[in-house]
Parts: C-alpha cells; structure tokens; sequence
C-alpha cells in the first residue's frame, strides 16, 4: 500500500502544484458505493461553466507551453446560469510540469501535474506570453494549426449566449477568443476528517485518503469522467528533491486510489487503471480534451501534434 506523509502539512505555500489523473465513469459504475467503502462522503454537489481562452491568431500560444487559461465560474446545484453574472468566476492558469521520474510506471504517468495560477497573477503570466509574442520570440516549432476546425460551429453556439453570460476580456490581453465553452455537474467527495460516535459526538477521523478529492463529473455534451486530485503545496524552503519526493509519493496514492475505484475484481493486487470497452482499452480523457476531440478536431489535433492528448 502507498504510504504519503507530506501534502498536508500546514506551511504556507508559494505556489501550488496540482495533480490528477482521470478515470472511466460508466453509466452503471459502482464508484459511489466504492467511496462510500473507503470512508469518502459527498462534500458539495454544484454546477460549473469554463470558458477556455488562446490567441488563435498567433497559433495557440498558450496551448503550445502546456498553459491552458481558462475563466471559470460556480453555480449551486439546479441553477440557472441566467441568474448569475459572467464576472461572478476568477481567470485561472494551469502551466504543466512535464518532468516526469524514470522508474514511473505507465499508470502514474497518467498523473498530470500542474501549477495552478489565480486572479490577476495568472493574468499577468498570459500577459508575459502575449509580451514574448510581440518580442518575435519563437513558441514552438511544432505544425502550424491552418484550419481552426468547428470555429463556426462554435462561434454560432456562443453567440447564442447573452454578454452577461460571456467573461470580459482583460484590456491588457488583445487578441485572447475562447476556443471552448463546457458546463459541468460536479459531485465532490472527500473524506470528513471527523464523524459521530455511537453517543453522537464528533471523533477525529485519519485516513491515509485525508488529502485527495473525487470529482464526478457530467457534462453538458454528454461526457462523464471522474478525477482524483491532490493538491501539493511549494513552499519556499522547498528544494527539488524534497518536492520530488512528494509529488512521487503524491502520484502513487493518487493510483492506488484510482485502483480501488476501477478494478473489477479487489481480490486482485494488479492495477488496472484501464476499462475494457468492445474488447479493447478505454483510457479516460479529460473534459477538455473530450471536447476537442468531438467539437473542434483541429485543435485536437494540434494538442496531439505536441503531444499533449492521446
């Protein structure tokens, strides 16, 4: 069993690293009563919109570092999102690690990592970007993307869409357009770190679980997936080795997870992060790049040029 010591210790971070690693969801899954099993409890149920922003005429920049900005905004359950105003959410920035240990089996490489960047801070990164570009400073030496694919398509969905619905466009990035918009129904479990006893008063609980999210999700295009997450603090007295250590450790609990989550058959100790479908493997893609690959294949196509989707 993966131990993990670490992730939760109470310094103040610097920064955050996030990681996750999605898993197949089918319409019949026993991951509820799973959870359940394992001491989890549904924390908060809700819905979410995310509209993901590049500058498609400098050829995704953005997407190009493994930087994926997107302006994101929660709703409670069963709300109409006409009643709640586009400026309610926060700009968020993931910029992906891709440094990745040798000895890793296929299963924990299957765990992104990501720094996660917030409010104006990740406004000022994009902005960086955007700095670079006029410079004339190369991006990438990847194809160049020729067709936006599904671009009217989408640009006639959006413009469907209320302004109030649409995120203001930060003055200081001209040029940045959504290339996705998706609505997702979120349940959210996590472990409650106490419970009643027999005579109704609340007891610590531990578990080895403390530090990781399950989120189940469904989407307004039809797609279910689910993710564990865990978020890794950097702080400031942090070095390489010690940060290593923990996003390792981090990857390895995240999977043994995902194991009793999947695996038909827990007699067995062989991960099996992978779901059969129609006699061949079914590996769970992200909500995003689900959506890309049904609604805007060329820019699919371009995430998988860089080697970014599978």
């Amino acid at each position: 069993m993966a131990e993990y010591n670490g992730s939760c210790r109470n310094d103040t971070p610097s920064a955050v690293l996030e990681l996750e690693q999605k898993f197949v969801v089918s319409p019949s899954s026993s991951t509820t009563d799973r959870l359940f099993t394992l001491g989890f409890r549904q924390a908060k149920e809700y819905h979410m919109v995310d509209w993901y922003f590049d500058f498609p005429k400098s050829n995704y920049p953005l997407m190009r570092q493994d930087m994926w900005l997107r302006y994101r905004r929660g709703c409670l359950p069963d709300a109409d999102e006409i009643s709640f105003n586009a400026n309610d959410g926060q700009w968020e920035l993931k910029r992906g690690q891709q440094k990745q240990s040798g000895d890793e089996s296929q299963y924990a490489q299957r765990t992104t990592v990501y720094e996660e960047i917030v409010g104006e801070d990740a406004v000022d990164l994009v902005r960086s970007v955007l700095l670079d570009i006029e410079a004339g400073k190369p991006i990438s030496k990847t194809l160049l993307l020729k067709d936006a694919g599904g671009e009217e398509h989408f640009a006639e969905q959006t413009a469907r869409l209320a302004d109030a619905f649409k995120p203001g466009i930060p003055s200081t990035l001209p040029g940045l357009k959504p290339f996705a918009r998706i609505v997702t129904h979120r349940s959210s479990w996590k472990v409650p770190k106490s419970h009643p006893d027999s005579n109704g008063n609340k007891e610590e609980q531990r578990s080895k679980y403390d530090c990781l999210t399950v989120d189940l999700d469904q989407t307004d295009f039809g797609y279910n997936v689910g993710e564990v997450e865990m978020l890794v603090p950097i702080t400031t007295s942090d070095n390489d080795g010690d940060q290593d250590s923990r996003v390792q450790k981090a990857k390895l609990l995240i999977q043994e997870l995902i194991d009793h989550l999947t695996n038909s058959d827990e007699s067995t100790s062989e991960p099996r992060a992978e779901k059969e479908l129609e006699g061949q493997a079914l590996v769970a893609k992200g909500k995003l790049e689900y959506f890309l690959y049904t609604q805007r294949p060329s820019i699919f196509a371009l995430m998988r040029e860089l080697g970014l989707a599978t």
